[in-house]
């Protein structure tokens, strides 16, 4: 079956941005008014807020691979659940960081990105947390 023109460009996305870290692909792909939603209120709109994000993120995390497990086109949006493979800059510690998505396209550009990726999961395997923390929240422990 042939890939959609919405499947090549979520695929596209990953690969160029996050693979290859091409800044500059943002502009070619995220639509002026995008906005990505599960990242952080400060990169939520437009493309220079999102560039901003990249940049933190690659200048924390390098040797970014994203291995995609299911793209599903959905008309106007594109489902996705994808595998980070990356190592931590700083410490040298390899991380993983599994999640997914939703993201809208319209005229050949993503307007909108709903995340859901483990950064908890993340905080852990760097030590932030430790791997009960959720639960201790939860329970109402003063430490995490």
């Amino acid at each position: 079956m042939d890939e959609t023109a919405n499947i090549a460009l979520i695929r596209r996305w990953f690969d160029e941005v996050w693979d290859k870290g091409r800044e500059q692909a943002i502009d070619e792909m995220y639509a002026a008014d995008g906005k990505a939603w599960g990242i952080g209120a400060t990169f939520v709109e437009g493309p220079e807020a999102f560039k901003q994000f990249h940049r933190l993120f690659c200048a924390t995390l390098s040797d970014i691979r994203v291995e995609i497990h299911d793209l599903i086109d959905a008309g106007d949006r594109v489902a996705m659940r994808c595998t980070f493979h990356m190592t931590h800059n700083a410490s040298g510690k390899q991380i993983v960081m599994r999640g997914g998505g939703i993201g809208h396209v319209k005229d050949g550009k993503i307007t909108e990105a709903w995340n859901a990726f483990d950064f908890l999961g993340v905080l852990t395997q760097l030590g932030a947390l430790s791997e009960d923390a959720f639960v201790k929240v939860l329970q109402g422990s003063e430490e995490p």
